[in-house]
């Protein structure tokens, strides 16, 4: 008997051991899975933290608080978005007007200024809008819209085209108010590249609460499918970009466009004189030609060249400066290279920028068989008779600096080659030659108040003369 109770009490003991041994290892579990949630709470406490302050950076000047994040999971945030429709500005106020037509209920804005022009034209592009609208969405049931963005220079608006409780689709128009104009991505230098970056960086806002489960039945979310799904609309938001996905949903993204817009070149163009002849109280400069056709059997007819020569009555330096703009002319005649051609040519043409009794500046165009076009300049210090190099008229630090910091350039260049080439680089590339080693004797030319650069072998651009150390003789 005693031997049974012994056994049973044994039974017991060893069932309570590992009672107590399940829930221990279970309490630590769930002691683990409290820190780890904590520690994502903290985390995304923190995102959202980080993010809000961006936000009321960003609104801190408008009256309309429009937003409030509810919702956080995995860098992906749905907020909740007023739905603003009236709204009151310096200079402007927009109204919303109500419609109703076969059946359909439209709501559109309208924009109230003092500019009773600039009223009408705006008025017109958004009636215009509208009007896209409602031919294309022709069995829509209603038309609303909400306001994402409005300060005294832009206003961005959202609309919502709705076919019944679920099914919605969507549009935008962002304008810029001074110009009266609409504002495309094309305007804001941003293409499909440039906003799949910006998407990847960030986390993602979903703008729309109706919306949550269809944001549910699209996990896992995948940014480079989204994008790809993009339908091409966008509008901009406080310190965001947003853009209208499939199935009508806006995702949104952190984006300070202020900045890129202020950071945007603004080219001032003109049209070049072409002057290739002058004369000044003490030398004459007149056009010579060379044809290289001529010594060359295998040259093509055009293959000339045109440089400027000088008449001075101190015949040695005038011999040292004419060298020195033939030399400008032909930096890039390779007669070796070329012959491997069957069509050769070379050519330059010119035109003086700057001729005083101290400086003569000169810009070449040189046209080389397969290589395209090549611009050089040269500035020549009529005292010695020698080449300027560009370091000794400006700190090439301070010059770079500079290029960096402006927003404004000059330019006879067609405006869409210098949109390529400041899409295409940044601006620490564009301007990275003036880093380098070097005399820099043919990246310049001087004009009566601005330098040009040569920053692209094909492209020019110009800058105020504010920063030279030279000679006073120059004009700044």
């Amino acid at each position: 008997m005693n031997n049974i109770f012994r056994t049973k009490v044994k039974y017991i003991i060893i069932v309570l051991f590992f009672v107590f041994l399940f829930f221990f290892v279970g309490s630590l579990n769930k002691r683990k899975d409290l820190e780890l949630k904590k520690d994502y709470v903290s985390s995304n406490t923190k995102i959202i933290k980080i993010i809000n302050k961006k936000i009321l950076e960003c609104t801190k000047n408008i009256k309309d608080k429009t937003e409030q994040i509810v919702y956080l999971s995995h860098n992906l945030l749905l907020f909740e978005r007023r739905n603003l429709q009236e709204v009151e500005r310096e200079g402007y106020q927009i109204i919303k007007k109500v419609n109703s037509d076969n059946g359909k209920r439209i709501c559109y804005p309208e924009i109230k200024m003092s500019d009773r022009e600039k009223e009408k034209n705006i008025n017109e592009i958004l009636r215009n809008k509208m009007t896209a609208l409602l031919e294309r969405q022709e069995c829509g049931e209603e038309i609303s819209y909400i306001i994402t963005y409005a300060d005294t220079q832009y206003l961005s608006i959202l609309y919502d085209i709705s076919y019944g409780e679920e099914n919605h689709t969507k549009s935008a128009i962002t304008l810029q108010l001074e110009t009266e104009e609409k504002i495309s991505l094309d305007d804001l230098w941003l293409e499909f590249y440039d906003i799949s970056k910006i998407f990847e960086e960030s986390p993602i806002y979903f703008c729309e609460n109706s919306q949550k489960e269809l944001l549910k039945k699209k996990k896992p979310f995948n940014r480079t499918i989204s994008i790809l799904n993009w339908t091409g609309y966008y509008y901009l938001a406080n310190n965001r970009i947003g853009i209208i996905w499939e199935d009508g949903l806006c995702i949104e993204a952190i984006f300070n466009w202020k900045k890129h817009i202020n950071d945007i070149p603004k080219w001032i163009l003109y049209e070049e004189d072409g002057k290739e002849e002058v004369i000044t109280k003490t030398y004459e400069i007149i056009k010579k030609e060379e044809d290289l056709a001529k010594t060359h059997k295998n040259y093509l007819d055009f293959a000339k060249v045109y440089y400027p020569e000088i008449h001075l009555s101190d015949k040695e330096k005038e011999k040292r400066i004419n060298q020195n703009l033939y030399e400008a002319a032909m930096i890039y005649y390779n007669p070796e290279k070329l012959e491997q051609y069957e069509n050769v040519a070379y050519a330059a043409n010119y035109h003086i920028t700057y001729a005083e009794e101290d400086y003569l500046s000169i810009l070449y165009l040189a046209y080389v068989t397969s290589k395209n076009q090549y611009y050089v300049g040269v500035t020549i210090d009529l005292k010695t008779g020698e080449k300027v190099s560009l370091k000794e008229f400006v700190s090439l630090e301070e010059l770079y600096n500079f290029c960096l910091k402006t927003t404004t350039y000059y330019s006879f260049y067609w405006e869409g080659f210098l949109k390529q080439l400041f899409m295409k680089k940044e601006k620490e590339e564009i301007f990275e030659f003036l880093r380098e080693e070097g005399t820099h004797y043919y990246d310049y030319y001087l004009k009566e108040d601005r330098i040009g650069l040569r920053v692209d072998d094909h492209i020019c651009i110009e800058i105020p003369r504010i920063l030279e150390n030279r000679n006073e003789t120059i004009k700044n």
